[in-house]
């Protein structure tokens, strides 16, 4: 079957959600399992699409986000996944003054060896925590969506080189 791509379903009290299992990111959910793969088939074609534009092109204000530019949108995602490094266990302390690359490499860094540390089985202290800690699987799939999420708001407002949007609606 040459088109077949393996996924898992997280099945919860109120919602579904279908994931590709070797493409982080591409994640749907739905009401239940049908809805729920069935919004995952029908965003195949725009998560494959989104991978290829994120560049920096000049963006068209929007309501998402406050309209934000490419590295106000590029900030917002690490300070996301700053935050989003807390509940798997660690903490994240931005550098003063670090330019946007440099503090993201920093941050990637820091959460690979956390993974890594988790996966493991390494016991990570609590502290003054009281909110149960992310799953390593959980971290992975909700960092990679948040990403592609942004990816997704960059093609919509990209203009291309005849000033027109690259996608419609």
């Amino acid at each position: 079957m040459p088109n077949a791509i393996n996924v898992y379903l997280e099945i919860g009290t109120k919602r579904v959600f279908a994931g590709a299992t070797e493409w982080p990111g591409w994640t749907r959910s739905g009401r239940d399992e049908e809805a729920a793969l069935r919004a995952l088939i029908d965003h195949g074609p725009r998560y494959g699409t989104a991978l290829g534009t994120a560049g920096r092109l000049p963006l068209r204000k929007g309501p998402r986000g406050g309209g934000g530019e490419l590295d106000a949108i590029i900030r917002h995602v690490a300070e996301a996944e700053a935050s989003y490094l807390y509940r798997l266990g660690g903490k994240y302390q931005q550098g003063e003054g670090t330019a946007v690359a440099a503090d993201t490499k920093r941050l990637r860094a820091q959460i690979l060896d956390l993974l890594t540390r988790r996966v493991q089985g390494e016991s990570i202290p609590l502290g003054k925590r009281t909110a149960p800690l992310w799953t390593p699987r959980y971290f992975v799939r909700r960092t990679a969506w948040h990403a592609l999420d942004h990816a997704w708001e960059i093609e919509d407002r990209a203009i291309r080189d005849d000033g027109e949007r690259r996608r419609g609606g």
